[in-house]
């Protein structure tokens, strides 16, 4: 650096590097010598260290009486800076079920990290500049970018130290910017095991159940969150796969028919429209007696010339015809009540 100050006109200036603080010029200690003109004088002083440099100028005149030393200027050399380092997505800017997944849904995101304090740091896309922030007294910095499209980024930083040495680019940070809705979750239903059936009748795919806590299953994004809705109430959260599968076992649901509905959040925090409806059948109740058991015309015979008649339920067929009422859909089961406990016992 050059190092100017002032002195005796004609008299000659040695510069020097003070370093065991004594005040004289030690071997090894100088760093040039200049005469004084017009009251001043400049010398370019050379070999100074990286670090705190203590100089010191001494002057000997035209008769060769020397001055004390100076009083000391520090001159702190500074060649190099280094990279800036923790570049992390800010929490406020990492949207979704994690904070620390660098997935945001944030087009303009927050990136923070470390350098030499007072430093000028410069955010980058590649070669495109997306922002620039000056280092606290701790060295801690903060840039939101400019607007980046969805897609995967390796963003890196720069810094200009105080002395106005450039670093080289940083590691990278990798994130992703996903701000798209998802779709709604696919492919809703009754799992097989909550799809309860009838002995005979009814089937594992049928969404008619006797289970109140029913498990339904879909598909959706690999890592999203899934909650399923019975209209506006929440009836149970899970997280889909790597796959994209989920299950979730619901809340208690009324019987009756309930109308289901799944949304998806996505790992960048995008919330998808509604699902699909699922229509399942909650059926708790038993129901009620079979009515109006007859013995059907055809069977109920009757003698010729007797009192005998096709509705005394007198007959000499013994495969007779059995008619009824009874809920739609429903299984009926004929029994000979032998006992008459009103059961199906063995044989009847």
């Amino acid at each position: 650096p050059l190092i100017r100050g002032t002195g005796v006109n004609g008299a000659e200036v040695t510069l020097f590097r003070d370093a065991n603080s004594n005040g004289k010029v030690d071997s090894g200690e100088a760093l040039g010598t200049a005469t004084v003109t017009g009251s001043a004088w400049s010398i370019t002083a050379t070999g100074l260290a990286d670090g705190v440099n203590n100089l010191k100028a001494i002057q000997t005149d035209a008769v060769g009486k020397t001055s004390s030393g100076s009083s000391t200027l520090a001159v702190t050399v500074d060649t190099a800076a280094a990279a800036p380092t923790a570049l992390d997505l800010a929490t406020s800017s990492d949207s979704g079920a994690s904070t620390t997944d660098n997935i945001t849904s944030d087009a303009t995101p927050t990136v923070t990290g470390k350098a030499e304090a007072g430093a000028g740091v410069r955010l980058y896309n590649g070669d495109t500049l997306l922002g620039s922030a000056t280092a606290d007294s701790s060295g801690n910095w903060t840039i939101t970018a400019s607007t980046l499209d969805n897609g995967n980024y390796s963003l890196t930083a720069i810094q200009t130290d105080k002395a106005g040495n450039v670093s080289a680019p940083s590691l990278p940070l990798a994130i992703t910017i996903d701000a798209a809705k998802p779709d709604g979750p696919a492919g809703l239903d009754l799992d097989a095991a909550s799809d309860t059936a009838g002995a005979s009748i009814g089937s594992d795919h049928d969404d008619i159940t006797s289970d109140t806590t029913p498990t339904i299953n879909g598909t959706a994004e690999a890592g999203a969150t899934v909650r399923l809705y019975k209209g506006t109430s929440l009836l149970g959260t899970t997280t889909a796969d790597g796959d994209g599968a989920w299950s979730i076992t619901s809340s208690t649901l009324s019987a009756g028919v309930n109308a289901l509905t799944a949304t998806q959040t996505d790992k960048a925090g995008n919330v998808s429209v509604a699902s699909a409806p699922l229509s399942i059948t909650i059926s708790t109740s038993a129901p009620a007696a079979p009515g109006g058991l007859d013995l059907d015309t055809a069977s109920d015979t009757a003698g010729a010339g007797s009192t005998g008649t096709a509705t005394d339920n007198l007959t000499n067929d013994n495969t007779p015809l059995i008619r009824g009422t009874g809920v739609n859909g429903a299984e009926v089961t004929l029994f000979r009540d032998a006992n008459s406990n009103v059961k199906v016992d063995a044989g009847e």
